[in-house]
């Protein structure tokens, strides 16, 4: 059984190096190394290469940024997840998100803008905007 209750565990809440435990409350600035699991509260900002998992007892008032993010808690912040953001069911999220991928689960909250990552050409833009910006201007590639 995956960590959240659910009969199966999504891949980023497989293991967490770092446990922030119900109870726990941390404010300011984390940068982390691996896997972060947060059921307490923080405020400020979160930063890790691995995963991040907001439980469900967790309140977090932070940006956060990591590989991928599940969260079933409340998040009112910012997040970027390279991978995949996940909201479950009793998640809740005020707050703009990028994302490589999303899932939101039926009952989840997203109230924010979400940004797709996308991969990116030599010049920064999207591969397909260019590609559709070139046919426009009939594969010029003039500025507008």
């Amino acid at each position: 059984m995956g960590w959240l209750g659910r009969g199966q565990s999504s891949r980023a809440e497989a293991k967490a190096e770092n446990l922030f435990a119900a109870g726990t409350s941390i404010k300011g600035n984390v940068k982390a190394k691996g896997s972060v699991r947060i059921e307490g509260e923080v405020e400020g900002e979160m930063a890790t290469d691995g995963n991040i998992v907001v439980g469900k007892s967790a309140e977090v008032r932070a940006k956060l940024s990591g590989r991928s993010v599940v969260v079933s808690g409340i998040v009112h912040g910012d997040i970027r997840a390279e991978g995949r953001l996940e909201i479950l069911a009793s998640g809740r999220v005020w707050g703009d998100v990028q994302v490589g991928s999303l899932e939101i689960a039926e009952g989840g909250l997203l109230r924010g803008v979400c940004e797709m990552l996308a991969e990116t050409d030599d010049d920064g833009s999207p591969p397909a905007k260019r590609a559709a910006a070139g046919a426009e201007s009939g594969g010029s590639s003039g500025n507008r």
